[in-house]
């Protein structure tokens, strides 16, 4: 039977590339468990800086609706769409266990503020399914980050 017609169904592609897109953080967050010294510190850093890459991308998406909506042009709907890439920017000035503390809250301060916005039909249902299974991934892997460090 084929989902084509139901519009809550997640994309296959964005289910894709979404499963796809936590491929570094599992494979980092388990590498760098296992691995110890400046080894693991390089590891911790590149998942750091994929973990603000993504967190940026979030603010990205409310960005686009402010851009595809013009109508919901708001001081708050850009502040929602920036301020991901600043507490980015300075999680990669900080040290490694400050930097995954501050990523994993962004990771789920974000999540509520998408509810929102789909429950409010800026976002199609199925990107909160999306997203709730992906920042589950997204936040066990920088929680076992944070044990090994």
């Amino acid at each position: 039977m084929s989902n084509h017609s139901d519009k809550s169904a997640i994309p296959v592609a964005a289910l894709a590339f979404g499963v796809a897109g936590l491929i570094p953080f599992v494979a980092l967050s388990i590498a760098g468990f296992l691995r110890s010294g400046f080894i693991q510190s390089e590891i911790v850093f590149m998942l750091i800086c994929y973990a603000a890459v993504i967190l940026s991308f979030l603010g990205g998406v409310h960005w686009g609706v402010v851009l595809g909506l013009p109508d919901h042009l708001s001081v708050k709907r850009l502040a929602i769409s920036v301020v991901p890439s600043l507490v980015a920017w300075i999680a990669l000035l900080m040290p490694e266990n400050t930097a995954v503390i501050m990523l994993f809250s962004a990771f789920v301060i974000m999540l509520p503020i998408d509810m929102f916005a789909v429950k409010n039909q800026l976002f199609p249902d199925w990107y909160l399914r999306l997203r709730v299974g992906l920042t589950t991934v997204v936040c066990l892997s920088l929680l076992l980050t944070f044990t090994s460090l």
